[in-house]
């Protein structure tokens, strides 16, 4: 009788044990905070690699585009992602989840980091891909995020990163230069040299200006903190637009 309480005892220890440590990290999709439900934002930052002041200013940044364009972008950092599930199909299956982005327009962005699984994903609904093409995903992610996440500068990565996303986002829909005949071009370009060598001048001296002054995108990033940190107001509706994705965009590990 006592040998078979010990080995009771010894299967309950194991099994407390596995069921213990197993759900410290993995996450299902269930599991994931909606910030427009919960906080009307666009940042979960689950996995906590993200400071104060650079969540507050990546919603402020992130509504400001879907206020200029209708894009709805979220950013979720995880500790890991269930067994049942590889990181793109949990982003997948998140993105849907969620319905990121305007329905009529699939606009959605689902930027994802699964830090156990040294992971980063960015899905994009089909509207998005015809903005920014998924080679462009990839350097931004080979480029921006994968030096910086390989020394732990989880902030400045994310920061960098969204940065270029936002900035190819709002130019997707420009007419490119190389489009245009080459007489007309060279034609173009004469007359923008003519018309507007006084306002480059300006700006090349105020550039020089800058740099005298010390300034850099890391003193910028510091004081736009500073001044705005404690002024994040939110605007529109309290939940993602109802858009869906078919697994596009790209990824890579760090």
């Amino acid at each position: 009788m006592n040998k078979l309480q010990h080995l009771l005892k010894a299967i309950l220890i194991c099994l407390l044990t596995f069921c213990w440590s197993f759900p410290a990290y993995a996450v299902t999709v269930e599991n994931v905070s909606n910030p427009r439900t919960t906080y009307s934002g666009w940042v979960t930052d689950q996995a906590s690699i993200l400071g104060d002041k650079t969540k507050t200013h990546l919603n402020k940044k992130i509504g400001l585009l879907e206020a200029q364009t209708g894009i709805e972008l979220a950013i979720v950092t995880i500790s890991e992602t269930s067994a049942a599930l590889s990181v793109k199909s949990f982003t997948t299956k998140l993105f849907n989840y969620w319905q990121i982005g305007k329905v009529e327009d699939n606009n959605g962005i689902l930027f994802l980091v699964s830090l156990k699984d040294r992971r980063v994903e960015i899905e994009t609904g089909s509207g998005i891909e015809k903005v920014i093409s998924n080679s462009k995903i990839r350097e931004i992610i080979e480029q921006d995020i994968e030096p910086l996440f390989q020394e732990k500068e989880y902030d400045v990565g994310v920061l960098i990163a969204i940065d270029d996303l936002i900035a190819e986002l709002k130019s997707g829909d420009q007419v490119s230069i190389t489009s245009i005949p080459l007489v007309l071009r060279e034609f173009l370009l004469l007359w923008l040299l003519l018309i507007f060598a006084v306002p480059i001048i300006a700006l090349i001296w105020g550039i020089i200006r800058a740099k005298r002054k010390g300034s850099s995108y890391f003193a910028y990033m510091s004081n736009n903190y500073e001044s705005n940190s404690s002024d994040y107001s939110v605007s529109g509706d309290s939940d993602f637009g109802g858009g869906s994705s078919d697994g596009g965009g790209d990824c890579d590990s760090w």
